[in-house]
């Protein structure tokens, strides 16, 4: 008699809740991946030079003996390995 109590109890619960269990599993759809961020900077592609610049009129690119090149792309200034400049993005 306690047996059949027993069955029926955990039958009555798996019909309540397992419908429950099996919408939890259902995995999240994959998120997508973000445009790169577009940018306007100049670095000086000298090797001694470990800034970017907001600015073209920015005094730390008085120094540069090279080419100053005009950087669209987060990607491309990835490239360059460069820090921000304090002078002109305070």
């Amino acid at each position: 008699m306690k047996n059949t109590r027993i069955v029926f109890i955990m039958m009555a619960l798996f019909v309540c809740f397992g419908s429950a269990f099996s919408q939890a599993k259902k995995k999240p759809a994959p998120k997508k991946k973000a445009a790169p961020k577009a940018i306007s900077v100049y670095v000086c592609t000298d090797n001694k030079d470990k800034t970017f610049h907001k600015h073209r009129s920015c005094g730390g690119l008085n120094k540069c003996s090279n080419e100053i090149k005009f950087v669209s792309s987060v990607n491309e200034l990835k490239k360059y390995k460069r820090k921000s400049c304090t002078r002109c993005n305070k």
